[in-house]
C-alpha cells in the first residue's frame, strides 16, 4: 500500500472508470489530507480464493488517519467521511454500468464461471491493526441502500473502537475462532442479526 504517511487510499482495477468515485474523493479532500488513488491492473478472479482477493475497488483506512488526521482535524472529518462512503450507493455499486466480473475454476484450469456469491467483488473496506492483522470488510450483494448505509455506520463505529484497542466481546470471541489466512479477517453486516459478523475465509464448494 503507497507510502507510509498516507491516511486514506482508494485503490482500484484500471478498467474502473474513475467517475465512480470522483465525488467521493471530492467530498473527503481537505488541508493536511494524505490521500491517495491508485490504479492497479486487473486480476483474473479465482473461485477458490475469491473472498480474499482484492475488489474491484478498496478503500483503506490506515492508522495515521486515526492518530495522526483525526487528531488535528477533529471529529467532524470522520462523520464526513462515512458520509460520502454512502454516496458509493448511487454513483458506483447500483449504477447501471457498473461492471460484471466473473471467476476461472483455478489458474491450472481456467474455466469461466459466472459471479453469484453473497459478497460483492465491485467494493470493500480493509484496515491494518498495530498487530499487522488485515481487516476486510465485505459488502452483501443482497444488500439495499438501507443495508449498505447501516453497514458503513456499524463498520466505520467498528474502525473508530479498534483504532482505540476496543473489540465488542461477542465479536472478538467470533474472531479468535476463524482461521487468518494471509493475515486477514473477513466481516461483514448481517442485516437480519443487525450487526458486524466474522465469515470464514474459505467458501463450501
Amino acid at each position: 500500500m503507497g507510502k507510509s504517511d498516507v491516511h486514506i487510499l482508494l485503490s482500484y482495477q484500471e478498467d474502473i472508470k474513475q467517475e465512480f468515485f470522483s465525488s467521493f474523493l471530492r467530498s473527503i479532500d481537505a488541508d493536511n489530507l494524505e490521500l491517495e488513488v491508485e490504479p492497479r491492473p486487473s486480476l483474473d478472479m479465482q473461485a477458490s480464493m475469491k473472498w480474499l482477493m482484492p475488489t474491484a475497488v478498496i478503500l483503506f483506512i490506515t492508522q495515521n488517519y486515526f492518530s495522526s488526521f483525526l487528531s488535528e482535524a477533529g471529529q467532524e472529518h470522520y462523520e464526513i467521511l462515512s458520509q460520502a462512503a454512502n454516496s458509493l450507493w448511487d454513483e458506483y455499486l447500483n449504477h447501471d454500468n457498473r461492471p460484471k466480473y466473473e471467476f476461472i475454476t483455478s489458474k491450472n484450469s481456467p474455466e469461466k464461471l459466472p459471479s453469484s456469491d453473497p459478497y460483492t467483488f465491485l467494493y470493500s473496506m480493509m484496515y491494518t491493526t498495530d498487530h499487522d492483522l488485515k481487516i476486510k470488510f465485505l459488502f452483501q450483494e443482497s444488500y439495499t441502500k438501507e443495508h449498505f448505509f447501516e453497514a458503513n455506520r456499524k463498520y466505520f463505529n467498528f474502525l473508530e473502537d479498534i483504532s482505540k484497542g476496543i473489540v465488542e466481546a461477542n465479536l472478538l470471541e467470533q474472531m479468535k475462532q476463524v482461521p487468518v489466512v494471509s493475515d486477514t479477517i473477513l466481516l461483514t453486516y448481517d442485516p437480519e442479526s443487525d450487526s458486524i459478523q466474522v465469515i470464514k475465509p474459505f467458501p463450501k464448494q
